[in-house]
């Protein structure tokens, strides 16, 4: 039988009158809701596909978040806040999980947020994000394996903020766009100004400075980042770079969250934990060399990041502190030996999965505390590592290096937040780490600071070479 094949503009035409009805009918169902104290209401309505990211840039309504899982299996984005569990520090942490926990008990609602590398509120550009903070958003869109929903979540303590949160979230609904995937254009920036927070020489010093910890049995591993402050000839468009960037490398986790103070977007390739149900799933990536010009010279690159020992040593020390670390709080812990290969659009890593159920009463936060931050974004000993890290950078990583997430009751996924960046207007700040061993060479390790901001500058300026 032959398949009727409608014109796009018929197809365009008829999910927008189905866009309509379902934003209509959540204002119908809000009409009829009555005031329950601290109890989250959640309502949804299924919708036509929609380019998530397209979408958020069209709706420029309050804060905005977007989330898309590494094998695309769920992606969302949101708009406003329905409520913010924050603090200045991460000695909370603890008690916000428990908060978040108990709101969205018995549904499927979920937070995203996260925090800083070092448990405090940032400084300079950074000064408006707190240590921790997670958002349960008014309006959220969810893509499930395609299939997409329009989320209404509405939690109030008292009558008056009951009452508010009902005219926003008409307001917003009422208010909402929803654009064709065309609104989203490819970046093009010409990069005016470029600076590093140091050159290259002070790389080297803080490299040999570094050794000499390592020679002297102070720490084994120490991971150092670089800052690079970009200015472009005219403001960044963050959505039109993160969908430009995505689309570089497709099998990484992308983020995105814009409130006060700057819009903070990633692709990172490094799962720090995951949970469905009582299953969780980690990881140790470490280990870094670029991709080969041809197949042949990539499999012999491959091969070189499988072999060499300091490589081998870098990714051995991240194995087995978090192998260490999950080991007191699962059951049944199954390591993938050996290592493989994680390959990105300009580089690769060795990788190695990480998989265990959850022991009766363990919860996420059991395991973030354990394992943040990793010897991959901070080096090992932990605590020594970080106070080297606070001696020799001269720039406050904020939520680079830190955790980003959506969590809900069944399921969360918590992302190192590398291969990241802060965008305000014509300005951009970059951040690339390297892990320092023994036999670490500065300019070698100068070259993969380099190579690891090349997939995000090539977004930004529109070049694929």
């Amino acid at each position: 039988m032959n398949q009727l094949v409608m014109p796009k503009s018929v197809t365009q035409d008829a999910d927008r009158s189905f866009i309509e009805q379902a934003t209509e009918r959540l204002l119908q169902d809000l009409a009829c809701l009555t005031y329950v104290p601290h109890q989250l209401i959640r309502l949804s309505q299924p919708i036509p596909d929609v380019n998530l990211i397209a979408w958020l840039k069209a709706n420029p309504l309050g804060a905005r978040y977007y989330w898309k899982n590494r094998n695309h299996t769920l992606a969302l984005a949101a708009l406003g806040d329905c409520l913010v569990l924050e603090s200045d520090t991460t000695d909370d942490q603890r008690d916000i999980a428990t908060t978040l926990l108990s709101v969205v008990s018995g549904t499927d609602a979920g937070f995203i947020g996260g925090q800083s590398f070092n448990g405090q509120t940032g400084t300079g550009q950074w000064q408006d994000y707190a240590a921790i903070r997670y958002c349960l958003p008014v309006i959220e869109l969810r893509q499930i394996h395609a299939a997409s929903t329009l989320y209404v979540n509405l939690f109030a303590r008292t009558a008056s903020d009951w009452h508010k949160q009902l005219g926003n979230v008409e307001r917003l609904l009422k208010s909402l766009s929803f654009p064709a995937q065309g609104q989203l254009q490819t970046p093009h920036h010409a990069i005016s100004r470029r600076s590093n927070n140091l050159d290259e020489a002070q790389w080297h010093t803080l490299v040999d400075k570094t050794l000499s910890g390592i020679r002297h049995k102070q720490v084994e591993k120490v991971v150092l980042a670089r800052e690079v402050a970009i200015e472009t000839d005219e403001a960044i468009d963050a959505f039109d770079l993160l969908a430009a960037w995505q689309q570089r490398t497709p099998n990484s986790f992308s983020f995105l969250y814009d409130f006060d103070g700057g819009i903070f977007l990633g692709c990172s390739p490094e799962r720090l934990l995951s949970r469905r149900q009582d299953m969780v799933s980690t990881e140790s990536l470490a280990g870094t060399t670029r991709r080969g010009a041809t197949p042949e010279e990539d499999f012999r690159l491959g091969q070189l990041l499988l072999e060499d020992p300091k490589l081998c040593r870098e990714h051995e020390l991240v194995s087995q502190f978090v192998t260490e670390k999950i080991r007191p709080f699962v059951t049944n812990l199954t390591i993938s030996n050996p290592a493989g290969i994680f390959k990105l659009d300009r580089i690769q890593h060795r990788y190695l999965p990480i998989k265990g159920m959850l022991k009766p009463q363990v919860q996420d936060i059991d395991l973030l505390q354990q394992l943040h931050p990793t010897p991959a974004v901070g080096g090992f000993p932990q605590a020594q590592a970080q106070a080297l890290i606070q001696t020799l950078e001269s720039f406050d990583r904020g939520w680079y290096a830190g955790v980003v997430g959506v969590i809900s009751e069944h399921n969360a996924d918590y992302v190192v937040a590398i291969r990241s960046a802060l965008v305000k207007n014509n300005h951009i700040q970059c951040y690339s780490g390297v892990g320092l061993v023994e036999g670490s060479i500065a300019e070698s390790e100068w070259q993969e600071l380099e190579s690891k901001i090349e997939s995000l500058l090539s977004a930004l300026t529109g070049n694929s070479a």
